[in-house]
């Protein structure tokens, strides 16, 4: 083991000594207590450094946060949190140098050392020293000290020291490193968050005049093979789109791919969820609004057909249209004409609609719920849930894990976690993977996921389908009773407990349902 000492240019190596036992071990579990009791990253590398300090005897210290782009911001000086702000990029100075090898350095002679040659320092300051607080690999911070005049410098068993100390405090630097990780995540979704809704206003402010950008899909099953073969074949055909799928499957994505690869690619590419807004707010936010102010002055407020005049307009839930929507959709569809609520005159614009619907296209027909006449309009594609896309899972599930991250940030899935994440159902599909994978990011402090990192949910999903589907059922002896027991039981399970969406199924009312289920004896929503 060598550290690299500059000492007017030269380079001394030399086998660092343990000191540890001239700190008391007391002071030590003090400073552990005080570490574990707060989550203030301020506080606690204040205290940390100032610890350090007093026992390398240096004058001066100070503290470098390592940000996510490996850039370093100065968040400490001499135990207090640092006035003014100064981030260094990522390479940059002595702290971007720590974080790049991940080792400790220190200098007795700044002003000589090409290292030191951006920073300002007073004339007293002649040595400072740095170690890196990483833990698992992963940098948290660079700890600086530093030595003023001539006569003072930095040794190898100082910096052992300064080592030793740290090492004894791996649980607080874990348990600050893991709570960093989460306050970035929420910072990061939180920035995206706002993101989104400046995005949002930004698009209504111009007229809806907002290109999509194509999006990537990550695929190697056949079922997903087939929906994108489809997709980009209806992007060449100018006519209306269902697309059927269970909640967060990507219907959306499908929807912009398809828009994307049209002619109408370089126009508005325009949402809206039709569970978002009341019958009578939907109406106006598609068709818009005219009539007369106060002063008698006509206001017009034009609708998101309008806006997305040349482009594409995606309706989020076909089956919440009320009739007389869906009758202005048929006009819109038929003469490329609308009429505003409160319109006398019809308004002409040229716009491809793309709906979307949980429900199959039979089930609509049958039920009556969009009229016969609109359905014949759109042609169907439907997006496999997670369940029938198996062989996508791996590779979703390892997409979701790293996201941008690249090199000794990412993480791999363990053999036992590939295995339970394909036999769960993800009856929340893609979302739920995704929510699932960036928890069990947060949860490993390893590069290995385990089982253990997994949602319980996922965990215990084993088996118990899949005996249930090798065990053949004899009828033989069984009353009619027995029958209707065992039909809801199954009908239960394919709908993962929720009762409201049983009883619709078995054609029956929630009370009816809920008065079987006591008669059988059952407590729990599931069986």
């Amino acid at each position: 083991m060598y550290y690299k000492v500059h000492l007017f240019s030269q380079v001394i190596r030399g086998e660092p000594v343990s000191t540890l036992k001239k700190t008391e071990q007391n002071e030590i579990n003090t400073l552990s207590s005080t570490l574990l009791s707060t989550l203030d990253e301020k506080k606690f590398f204040g205290k940390l450094s100032s610890f350090i300090a007093k026992k390398v005897n240096a004058d001066n210290s100070f503290v470098f946060l390592v940000l996510e782009d490996k850039s370093t911001k100065l968040m400490v000086e001499n135990g207090k949190k640092a006035k003014g702000t100064k981030i260094m990029s990522a390479g940059e100075g002595p702290s971007g140098h720590v974080v790049r090898t991940k080792s400790p350095y220190f200098s007795n002679n700044v002003k000589r050392d090409p290292l030191f040659s951006g920073e300002s320092y007073g004339e007293d300051i002649n040595a400072e020293l740095i170690i890196p607080v990483a833990h698992e690999g992963i940098m948290v911070a660079t700890i600086h000290f530093q030595m003023k005049g001539v006569e003072k410098t930095f040794t190898i068993d100082q910096l052992a020291l300064a080592k030793e100390i740290l090492n004894t405090q791996t649980i607080p630097v874990s348990n600050m490193k893991m709570y960093l990780a989460a306050k970035n995540l929420n910072d990061a979704l939180s920035k995206k968050i706002d993101n989104l809704i400046q995005d949002k206003e930004k698009r209504i402010e111009t007229g809806g005049a907002y290109k999509a950008l194509e999006p990537d899909f990550n695929y190697q099953s056949k079922e997903m093979s087939v929906l994108i073969d489809l997709a980009d074949k209806l992007s060449q055909v100018d006519g209306p789109v269902l697309i059927q799928g269970e909640s967060a499957t990507g219907k959306e994505l499908v929807a912009k791919r398809i828009h994307c690869r049209s002619e109408r690619k370089d126009r508005p590419f325009l949402v809206v969820s039709a569970s978002s807004f009341t019958e009578e707010n939907l109406e106006i936010e598609l068709f818009g609004i005219e009539g007369l102010n106060p002063s008698g002055k006509l206001m017009v407020r034009p609708g998101i057909f309008e806006r997305a005049n040349g482009g594409t307009v995606v309706i989020k839930g076909l089956s919440r249209l009320n009739s007389n929507i869906q009758s202005r959709l048929i006009q819109l569809i038929s003469s490329k004409k609308i009429n505003r609520v409160s319109g006398h005159a019809p308004v002409s614009t040229n716009v491809r609609i793309i709906a979307t619907d949980q429900n199959e296209i039979e089930e609509l027909m049958d039920k009556e719920v969009i009229s016969k006449e609109l359905i014949y309009f759109f042609n169907s594609i439907r997006v496999p849930g997670l369940k029938e896309r198996q062989e996508d899972i791996e590779l979703l599930a390892t997409k979701f894990l790293n996201g941008t991250r690249t090199g000794e940030e990412q993480k791999t899935l363990a053999p036992g976690v590939v295995k339970a994440l394909t036999e769960y159902s993800w009856p929340g599909n893609i979302r739920e993977l995704r929510n699932t994978m960036e928890q069990a990011y947060l949860l490993a402090e390893g590069r290995v996921i385990e089982k253990a990192h997994l949602a319980k949910r996922v965990i215990e999903n084993k088996g118990m389908q899949e005996e249930k589907d090798l065990s053949p059922i004899s009828y033989t002896g069984m009353t009619l009773g027995d029958l209707e027991r065992l039909h809801i039981c199954d009908t239960l399970d394919h709908t993962q407990g929720n009762k409201t969406k049983t009883a619709k199924i078995l054609g029956i009312t929630v009370k009816t349902l809920y008065n079987k289920l006591h008669s059988y004896g059952m407590i729990h929503p599931k069986v």
